[in-house]
């Protein structure tokens, strides 16, 4: 239960980090590049 959580927040945290590359991609490129970055951390 707690790496669902924090994965959550990571992903929430990531996602206001990088708003403005976010916000050019497709939502398929978005949830890709979500995931490369988390892979780094």
């Amino acid at each position: 239960m707690y790496d669902a959580l924090y994965t959550y927040c990571k992903v929430k945290l990531l996602g206001e980090k990088y708003e403005s590359e976010l916000s050019k991609l497709s939502k398929r490129d978005r949830r890709q590049f979500l995931l490369e970055k988390l892979k780094e951390y």
